[in-house]
């Protein structure tokens, strides 16, 4: 009895025997599984699963709450170690250190070096990158509830919203200062006195807090 081919293997030998006589052209296809991909294709710019937000994790020196703001901001005391270069070169101003601050979920894992200028009419947050300051931004409360920023880092004036702020990108403390006292002058008339700061942390974390509440409303 003459077996007949499978339908495997008819298939197989039909191929090989186009092949021989070069005719034809065969296409080999594969199956692989397909990516999870979002709805929008992945425009989102969402984080897989697996791979936690940066967002999510505090400083491993955490402390207690101070403030706690909009957006789910939180504010946190740091024992933060010694940085004696930059509390000198801030002593030279005649400014006070307040401490450290995590700000949540804004910097997560950074630490914030805060500074009260010698009259409290201005705070300064250092956001550390290691051993050196990464970004100084000064910050200062007006009686009518206007907001004043200079920083070395990007800042957006919003006078619709009573944010004034001054980017000067290769400012070094002392310059950053001075401009600010200069803006202040200019601003009082129309946005009151500046308000004088206690010399404590909470007054870095409501500074901060004031000028992200204005800014992202």
């Amino acid at each position: 009895m003459k077996r007949s081919a499978s339908p495997t293997t008819g298939t197989a030998c039909s191929i090989s025997s186009q092949a021989k006589a070069k005719r034809g052209v065969a296409i080999v296809m594969t199956l692989e599984p397909m990516p999870d991909l979002d709805e929008d294709d992945g425009a989102s710019g969402r984080l897989p699963a697996s791979t936690p937000a940066a967002t999510s994790a505090a400083p491993a020196s955490c402390g207690a709450t101070l403030l706690s703001g909009a957006s789910g901001r939180r504010y946190h005391r740091l024992e933060g170690k010694p940085r004696k270069a930059l509390d000198e070169t801030f002593a030279r101003l005649g400014d006070h250190p307040l401490g450290d601050l995590a700000i949540l979920p804004v910097l997560a894992d950074s630490a914030v070096r805060t500074y009260r200028v010698d009259d409290g009419k201005a705070v300064a947050a250092c956001v550390m990158n290691g051993d050196r300051a990464a970004s100084t931004t000064f910050l200062a409360l007006l009686a009518k509830g206007a907001v004043l920023v200079v920083s070395d880092a990007f800042v957006l004036e919003k006078p619709k919203k009573r944010v004034f702020a001054t980017m000067m990108s290769k400012a070094n403390p002392a310059e950053l200062e001075a401009t600010l006292r200069k803006r202040l002058t200019e601003l009082e008339k129309a946005q009151g006195d500046p308000v004088v700061l206690p010399s404590e942390l909470m007054s870095a974390a409501k500074a901060w807090e004031a000028w992200w509440a204005k800014q992202a409303g």
